[in-house]
């Protein structure tokens, strides 16, 4: 048998060169996996509802050439919260307390399609699981909890080589919270374990990549993991407050805090500290340590805005149609397990909503109070360098926007990126792949301060040659994600490109995803902590990042309008939850949506998950764009609008289909003052990028475009 597997996953261009060293025994490995091995992965509750589902009655939604409505396909997501290590490690602690009907597979869902259900048969390696170049031993000495969530909490973990060899240690927090009667009478599920946060050996004394501070053996190292007591609690969506429906709570009683060697050994940890008489025979590696809370906590407000239920629709339940679904529960996991739905009808009122009729927009006309005339074609003598550092909300602002045309501002809206001559603002060049920027060196570069000459070596250089993500996530490090933003960020100064559709921070809800290497994990925490310091080290360049795609992007398999049905928990708890953590820790400056809708509205025209919980609840403020639009009649320019979009990326050629033209919109106030804000938001975030390198207030900014393009785009237009 083998002593040991190396998990290289995609290791981009360079990545093969560690893959050496680690061979030759010239590094010491210090990774851990980002999502659980099982045996069966076809097995997972997740799976039950995973692939191509269309409405029973498709033909009779959509009767438009090609699908243009993008709506025949629904996707139930029945597996609660319960997916990766919190599905396994959940049931594994159950089976071993003899609760929750755990180890009885009542429904084939064991490796083998038996009736038992035991975990050693069902997971090959856990999450977080990892060989060491070294043994160590790990003990808590502090946790300072501030239970609200208001502020970051603390943990110090004193880390001990214990072996022969110098190497690396990552240190990971998990908690185990209560999962008490009222949980199970009110429908609200917990995971027995979930990853807190994180640290790794020697990255206090490191400044940059090239640095390694290893542990040497019998020397101990005290470690700070910092956490968020937010990313424990748990969504009730029957939680009545203040007029509304909807918060998050932190029940009383006893939290275990543990580490070890992932998620598995963490559960061991909790085990013999509940149970000490009765688990004797459990190893873990690392420490456990037990907080009282006395009092439950209850989060209600978030940024000045009441937390509330703002997915409703993605509930499938709500809409009464001919099947029921329930959702999994460890109370009962053989009474729960999912059921595979295949027949669902379309309701007569979820029809229009996936015929992309938006339903509110004649309400929000109505109530619109705005003004009813505003002024372009000023001269104020605004240039876009004027702008930079001043406060959003400064009036050279409103000031700069009234120097230009509407169908500047159409323009900009629609992707039809130009030089916009009447406030010197130059054209943005943007470039997609989360394995760095997909463009070369020199590509945008010519005439600016990064102009590269065709005969340098480093000319023509490919940009797109980073590990993918999960190869990154499996670091577990804080400083190697900062520090490849930074180089990609280094990248675009150099490539000439200003905007970069990445990171994918969407959760590996299966092993089936078609884009886990564009993702980091099957954990929130992780994804979003991973998130954070990619966008602090690429945004410490200018460079304006687009993370995505929010939300509930699951499948490959019919993204593009597929209807995700889901419980506002598991949303929230789960996918979501990684985009709120970097949002958190970072000023993140722009955020993609999805393709997919979220219950039967396209993700980009959701008010509840872009208005409610986006902008409101996370105060978030950054640009916020489209995914590329594929039909003109599944996205909505006016519906994401009002969703506070910026950008409809790949729309250029949409403009007459949408009937959005200067000519047009000339009496539409609504969509004007839209703009106008969607325009402000855009130039806010571009002025201060790096955009403006090498731009001044005294700089001539033109286009530069070839005859032939300039005829194309006027065809567009017309």
């Amino acid at each position: 048998p083998a002593h040991s597997i190396l998990w290289i996953g995609t290791p981009g261009c360079y990545g093969t060169y560690g893959i050496a060293q680690l061979l030759a025994g010239t590094a010491q490995p210090s990774g851990h996996l980002t999502d659980t091995y099982a045996v069966n992965t076809a097995k997972a509750p997740a799976v039950v509802n995973f692939g191509a589902y269309p409405f029973a009655n498709a033909s009779e939604i959509d009767t438009t050439p090609n699908n243009a409505l993008r709506s025949n396909w629904y996707l139930v997501e029945n597996e609660s919260i319960y997916i990766g290590y919190k599905y396994y490690e959940t049931r594994y602690y159950d089976a071993m307390l003899e609760q929750g009907n755990a180890s009885q597979a009542a429904h084939g869902e064991s490796f083998d399609g038996g009736d038992v259900w035991q975990y050693d048969s069902e997971v090959s390696y856990p999450f977080g699981y990892g060989l060491e170049g070294s043994t160590f031993e790990e003990k808590i000495l502090d946790l300072s909890i501030d239970w609200t969530g208001e502020t970051d909490s603390t943990a110090t973990v004193r880390v001990t080589n214990t072996g022969d060899t110098a190497a690396k240690h990552v240190v990971q927090l998990y908690v185990s919270v209560p999962y008490t009667d009222a949980d199970r009478a009110a429908g609200i599920e917990k995971s027995a374990i979930q990853l807190m946060g994180y640290a790794k050996t020697g990255e206090a004394s490191e400044t940059d990549f090239t640095q390694s501070v290893l542990l040497q053996p019998g020397e101990t190292e005290e470690v700070t993991i910092h956490f968020n007591a937010k990313d424990m609690m748990s969504y009730d969506a029957a939680l009545e407050h203040d007029g509304v429906t909807g918060g998050y709570r932190l029940a009383a009683g006893s939290y275990y805090f543990a580490t070890g060697n992932g998620a598995h050994e963490a559960v061991n940890a909790v085990l013999m500290a509940q149970y000490p008489d009765r688990f004797t025979d459990l190893t873990a590696s690392g420490d456990c340590r037990k907080e009282t809370l006395d009092q439950e906590v209850q989060k209600t407000e978030s940024n000045g805005t009441l937390i509330q239920n703002q997915l409703e629709q993605a509930d499938l339940n709500s809409w009464q149609t001919n099947v029921t679904v329930k959702q999994l529960s460890r109370s009962d996991w053989a009474a729960t397990w999912p059921q595979e739905i295949t027949d669902l009808t379309a309701t007569g009122e979820m029809i229009p909503l996936l015929r992309n009729v938006d339903v509110n927009e004649s309400i929000i006309r109505d109530e619109y109070d705005g003004p009813a005339k505003f002024a372009y074609h000023e001269r104020n003598g605004i240039v876009a360098a004027d702008l930079v550092g001043l406060d959003y909300d400064d009036p050279m602002y409103e000031q700069a926007i009234d120097q230009l045309s509407l169908q500047d501002l159409i323009d900009v809206y629609i992707a039809r990126s130009n030089v916009l001559s009447a406030i010197s603002l130059p054209k943005v060049n943007g470039a997609d792949s989360p394995s760095g920027i997909n463009s070369r060196f020199g590509a945008y570069t010519a005439g600016s301060i990064f102009e590269i000459d065709e005969t340098d070596p480093a000319y023509g250089y490919e940009t797109n040659v980073y590990t993918g993500e999960n190869i990154v996530a499996a670091t577990f490090s804080h400083l190697l994600p900062q520090e490849e933003g930074r180089l990609i960020g280094n990248d675009s100064l150099w490539t000439g490109v200003h905007t970069w559709n990445a990171p994918g921070v969407n959760i590996h809800r299966t092993q089936y995803n078609g884009r886990n290497e564009e993702y980091y994990s099957e954990d929130a925490v992780l994804n979003g902590t991973m998130a954070a310091n990619l966008i602090r080290g690429a945004q410490s360049k200018g460079l304006v990042v687009f993370m995505k795609h929010y939300a509930l992007n699951d499948q490959e398999t019919n993204r593009d309008g597929v209807a995700v049905f889901i419980s506002e928990q598991a949303a929230r708890e789960n996918d979501l939850r990684g985009f709120e953590i970097a949002i958190r820790n970072v000023e993140v400056s722009g955020i993609m949506t999805s393709f997919n809708r979220v219950g039967c509205t396209h993700t980009a025209a959701s008010t509840g998950l872009c208005n409610g919980i986006l902008r409101g609840e996370w105060g978030y403020q950054g640009r916020l764009i489209s995914d590329s639009v594929k039909s003109a009649q599944y996205f909505q320019p006016t519906e994401c609008l009002l969703t506070t979009h910026d950008l409809m990326l790949g729309a250029t050629a949409n403009g007459k289909a949408w009937n959005y033209t200067e000519e047009a919109l000339a009496s539409d106030a609504l969509v004007q003052n839209g703009l106008r804000e969607a325009f402000h938001k855009y130039l806010y975030v571009m002025v201060n990028s790096n955009l403006l390198n090498g731009i001044t207030a005294e700089t001539s900014v033109a286009n530069a475009l070839p005859w032939w393009q300039l005829v194309l785009y006027g065809g567009m237009a017309a």
